[in-house]
């Protein structure tokens, strides 16, 4: 992770001018908010970085042209100013993906299939706009009519109480900062007990709210567990 996170700060840093590098994108369909983010965009061009395992892209061609031309559907449907007069979008061309190959070999090199260098470039089908509009309804469709948007009551929270961004804070008297935090309610009121054992002062505890839900998680705008 470390190490994909370096290679896309490197592009970032090494864009031109005319390149437009890590662009970000809200669009709102059904009253849900699709988010995206391309690494580049130059000329009619796209192109996204990824570091896989030799065999990745194997597995992931089809993810890797749905993501890329829910960017190229992104970019389509934005007023380009250079053609202002015109109304018209951005014109994309070619979806690109520059693949780093995280466990190349070069003993292996000559292997059937084998890529020679641990670097790549792939063009990825591109689709028509109306065929990735369909993409991106089909798939906020697919969202919505989960029954569990229906009776979220009958359905446990998908994700535990650290993925939440919930902690467990233990306070001593009248201190508005608290003096143990856990993971666990449990692990907290251990700690006060332990801590009755050996002073006489007041202890409360409180949770606190899903800050990553409220806040940071990418499925907020549809997650039916999301405190409003």
């Amino acid at each position: 992770m470390t190490q994909g996170t370096a290679l896309h700060d490197r592009y970032e840093m090494c864009a031109t001018d005319d390149e437009d590098a890590e662009h970000k994108f809200e669009d709102v369909v059904s009253d849900i908010i699709v988010v995206g983010k391309t690494d580049s965009k130059f000329e009619d061009t796209i192109l996204d970085v990824k570091q896989t395992g030799v065999y990745g892209p194997k597995y992931r061609l089809d993810k890797w042209t749905a993501q890329l031309n829910t960017y190229a559907w992104q970019w389509r449907r934005r007023q380009n100013p250079t053609h202002r007069k015109y109304y018209k979008g951005y014109e994309i061309n070619k979806l690109l993906i520059d693949v780093w190959y995280r466990d190349w070999k070069l003993n292996k090199a000559y292997y059937k299939d084998y890529p020679p260098i641990p670097f790549e470039v792939l063009e990825l089908e591109l689709w028509t706009f109306k065929q990735q509009d369909e993409y991106v309804s089909r798939q906020v469709l697919k969202h919505l009519s989960h029954p569990i948007f229906d009776k979220p009551e009958m359905y446990e929270v998908p994700c535990n109480n650290k993925q939440r961004g919930i902690r467990f804070e233990a306070y001593k008297n009248a201190n508005k900062t608290p003096t143990k935090v856990g993971e666990t309610e449990e692990e907290v009121q251990k700690f006060v007990d332990y801590q009755g054992t050996i002073n006489k002062f007041k202890w409360f505890i409180k949770k606190s709210d899903p800050v990553f839900c409220n806040l940071y998680c990418k499925a907020r705008s549809i997650c039916p567990f999301v405190e409003k």
